[in-house]
């Protein structure tokens, strides 16, 4: 039997900044996600999705991550 990965979904995460706190001063962020793209995208197919999505927040994006998810298995053989 050969190892093989599994590829699962993937994850999009946008790190949002919602400005200042009015009392400390420091940061406020928020990340929020977007589950089950498709474990084959490719970095330009996500940079495409993250450049049409970002105006549509209200808040200015400060970073974007991805992350995936491989299963080891085997090849049934």
């Amino acid at each position: 039997m050969a190892a093989i990965f599994d590829a699962q979904p993937a994850r999009l995460s946008f790190r949002l900044n919602l400005g200042a706190d009015p009392v400390s001063g420091k940061t406020i962020s928020k990340t929020i996600g977007i589950s089950g793209i498709a474990a084959g995208m490719t970095a330009d197919d996500l940079k495409s999705v993250t450049d049409a999505l970002s105006p549509l927040v209200l808040h200015p994006t400060t970073a974007v991550e991805v992350s995936r998810t491989a299963i080891l298995g085997d090849d049934g053989n």
